[in-house]
């Protein structure tokens, strides 16, 4: 019994894949599937490079999360699911902007807690 609880557990996420820049997305997009979700983060919502991939998830018919900044922006518009993050800039004296990443990093840890706590739940009613 534990042992199966165990096995189980290591189930609640089966794969999670970081994909870092348009190159990875290319070549990750053809292995992507109709039952996986897929989490675009992007703090101005405007990369004109994401867009022919956003096109071929939506065509495809996998599902998408956008994580962006708390504003109009292209890539929350073709999203299907968005979750908004309010960021703030710093300008340093040399004029230099400074943004700040955090109010992304507690979206997606509050997104998988969430997730993990349904995933329970199914589990303990099942």
């Amino acid at each position: 019994m534990l042992r199966q609880r165990v096995f189980r557990r290591r189930l609640v996420v089966p794969f999670i894949t970081v994909i870092h820049d348009q190159t990875e997305f290319e070549v990750m997009l053809p292995g992507i599937q109709e039952n996986d979700v897929i989490i675009i983060l992007s703090y101005s919502g405007e990369t004109p490079a994401l867009i022919p991939q956003i096109k071929q998830l939506t065509a495809r018919g996998i599902d998408f999360i956008s994580i962006t900044n708390l504003k109009n922006n292209k890539l929350a518009q073709m999203s299907p699911h968005n979750i908004y993050a309010t960021s703030s800039t710093t300008i340093t004296r040399d004029g230099t902007e400074v943004n700040s990443f955090i109010p992304f990093h507690i979206a997606i840890d509050l997104l998988f807690r969430k997730y993990v706590e349904f995933i329970e739940k199914e589990e303990r009613s099942n």
